[in-house]
């Protein structure tokens, strides 16, 4: 989204979207702190279970999306 953002503010054209769009809230994380949360949490092994599936049924994505809102990121040291 960011990317996309940066090509419509910056190319000129008939529509001025810096004057449109809204600043953007986005942010990311690094992967190394997303594998931390995965590992801290519990959530490695099942990631990697369902990952090797083509389809996860509905079940399975409600239980790691209510496992993911549960887990905690790793403080700052």
């Amino acid at each position: 989204m960011l990317l996309a953002r940066k090509v419509l503010t910056s190319e000129k054209g008939e529509t001025d979207f810096r004057q449109i769009l809204e600043e953007h809230d986005s942010f990311y994380i690094g992967s190394d702190v997303f594998f931390t949360f995965l590992v801290n949490n519990d959530l490695f092994w099942l990631r990697l279970e369902l990952t090797k599936k083509a389809n996860i049924t509905l079940s399975e994505f409600a239980e790691v999306e209510h496992a993911s809102s549960k887990g905690n990121f790793p403080t700052k040291q």
